[in-house]
């Protein structure tokens, strides 16, 4: 089984030495990918380097709202330049009157600046709050907010007008109803929820494979859905006779 760890804060220092364990017990009980979220300034270098340190690790740059009060001037150039680093998500963020002495006006504008920057970058955005649901709420639904993931999935499950066939054996699904039915039971037997992809301008794909950027390789069901992800690459290159270790840098045309 793999497991996803949505959220965590393995930057903390109170891990300190312990990290290297932590991620490999986790390994070893099938944890594959994890959300690691920074909280403020500080800390957003050791999720940088977490991120860096280990595949497994999705960093999330943003600003808690225990900590408004700490932001620099700044802060906003800060979190774009760690956003820019490396491919991230924006969190934690949001809105908490549990703490004393809380500052909501100014939870409110860091918030809300936060996720207006996730909506323009279409990232994902991992929200914290504490006894101020209706407001948070309220914040969401007004102001624009990142569109939603995708699920990759196996054909055996198809809603019209909401499922895009994208071959024999897979389809494509951006509704919260593929989740309501994994769920429940309900759904394809196979998936994958995608929080993000690859996109490329008018003509910029087609340039690149007439330049020789790409290996085009059958769709393989097993290699997609099965395998796991340090495994992909290869399988897929050996799937049209290519090993790794005989690319090179360099190409031409026979």
């Amino acid at each position: 089984m793999r497991l996803y760890d949505a959220h965590n804060h393995l930057q903390d220092a109170r891990f300190g030495r312990d990290v290297d364990a932590l991620i490999a017990t986790d390994r070893a009980e099938g944890v594959v990918r994890m959300v690691v979220n920074g909280s403020y300034e500080e800390d957003w270098p050791a999720v940088l380097a977490l991120a860096r340190r280990f595949p497994e690790v999705i960093p999330s740059f943003g600003y808690h709202p225990w900590y408004v009060g700490e932001r620099t001037p700044a802060w906003r150039e800060n979190l774009v330049r760690a956003l820019d680093a490396v491919p991230s998500a924006i969190g934690e963020i949001g809105l908490d009157r549990w703490i004393e002495n809380y500052d909501l006006p100014a939870q409110e504008e860091v918030f809300l600046w936060q996720l207006r920057l996730a909506a323009e970058r279409d990232l994902p955005a991992s929200i914290h709050c504490l006894q101020a649901w209706g407001r948070l709420f309220d914040l969401v639904r007004e102001n624009p907010r990142p569109s939603c993931g995708f699920v990759l999935h196996s054909s055996d499950y198809f809603v019209k007008d909401s499922t895009l066939s994208i071959g024999k054996d897979m389809c494509l699904t951006a509704t919260m109803d593929i989740l309501r039915a994994i769920a429940t039971g309900k759904g394809p037997k196979q998936a994958i929820l995608a929080l993000g992809y690859s996109g490329w301008a008018a003509g910029q794909l087609e340039g690149e494979i007439q330049a020789n950027g790409w290996l085009h390789v059958p769709s393989d069901p097993e290699i997609v859905f099965d395998l796991d992800l340090d495994q992909k690459y290869e399988q897929a290159l050996l799937k049209i006779g290519v090993h790794p270790s005989h690319l090179v840098s360099d190409s031409g045309h026979a």
